[in-house]
């Protein structure tokens, strides 16, 4: 198990990761828009800032001929992502089962 460990740090950090936004996307949401919620949440994040991520980087690398205005725009999304993750309401030691 600890060979497992050592030889794949990544996968159990991104799976732990995984786990958190699974939760926090659950509790952000009634029991009756849950699914509906969450599905929408994910497939809108995919179209609006998955897709055109590609042609913004080949952009950004044409334009400025260099990785860090990559970087800057990948460091920008990720202090979006905070933001609004800072602006959700919190739902700890809250019973949702029966909303």
């Amino acid at each position: 198990m600890l060979e497992v460990i050592r030889r794949q740090p990544k996968e159990i950090l991104l799976s732990a990761l995984a786990r958190m936004g699974e939760q926090l996307i659950a509790e952000s949401f009634t029991g009756r828009l849950r699914y509906s919620g969450a599905s929408l949440g994910y497939q809108l994040a995919s179209v609006i800032a998955g897709g055109p991520a590609p042609l913004i980087a080949a952009w950004l690398l044409a334009k400025y001929g260099s990785g860090y205005a990559i970087a800057g725009y990948i460091l920008l999304c990720a202090i979006l992502s905070l933001i609004s993750t800072a602006m959700l309401k919190d739902y700890t030691n809250r019973d949702i089962s029966n909303e």
